[in-house]
Formats: structure tokens, sequence, C-alpha cells
């Protein structure tokens, strides 16, 4: 579905600036490396942000080097057809999820739901 969707914009904006269609085949054959490597992108930047948060900031900039220096994210992480994107999507809901327990935080805590208790 999401690429159906931007198969339909880019269509769209084809007709729009009357773009030739040889151009147009083109730039569909792009466009979806190009969501994807969006996505993977996105993934990294996650999986950064979540080792930062649990371990702290210089085990997050590692975990980027790793990430980004991984041959497998290059060849994979970018491939339309590949399940990357369920992996991003967790990398991100781990990214925000709030990991008070792992941080050392022991006591309860003001949130904007409420008190959260951490104490086991």
């Amino acid at each position: 579905m999401i690429f159906a969707g931007l198969y339909k914009a880019i269509a769209y904006v084809c007709n729009v600036l009357y773009i030739a269609p040889s151009q147009q085949a083109e730039v569909m054959v792009i466009a979806p490396r190009i969501l994807q490597a969006l996505f993977a992108a996105m993934g990294d930047w996650a999986t950064a942000r979540l080792a930062g948060r649990l371990w702290g900031s210089d085990v997050g900039w590692i975990s980027l080097c790793i990430s980004l220096g991984s041959a497998w994210q290059w060849f994979c992480g970018v491939r339309t057809f590949a399940n990357s994107l369920e992996t991003v999507v967790t990398a991100v809901a781990l990214s925000v999820w709030p990991w008070t327990w792992a941080t050392g935080d022991r006591g309860g805590q003001r949130t904007e739901r409420g008190w959260v208790s951490t104490n086991r």
C-alpha cells in the first residue's frame, strides 16, 4: 500500500508537470528505492537513539557508526521487498518507549499521564 500510494503520487505529479512517459518510467523505478532508503535512515537514527538512551550518548554514536558501516544495511536495508520496514517500525517504537527501569531511575516519576512508579 505504501508503494502504491507512492506510485499514484508520482503519476499525478508527472502528469501535472507534463513529464515524458520515458522519464516518468525512470522516476517510477527509482522512487521506491529512495523511499526505502529514507526508511533505512530512520531505522539507523532510531537504533542510535535507543542505544544512546539506554547506555549513554557515546554508545549511541558508536551504534550509529556500526549501523552505517554494516554491509547488510547497504544491501538489504534499502531493498524494497525486504522486511526492513518492520525493523524500522520496531526500532522507532523501542526508541520512544519509556525505559525508566533500564536507565537506573528507581523512584516515582511525574509524566504527562500521571505518576509512574518504577519501584520493584
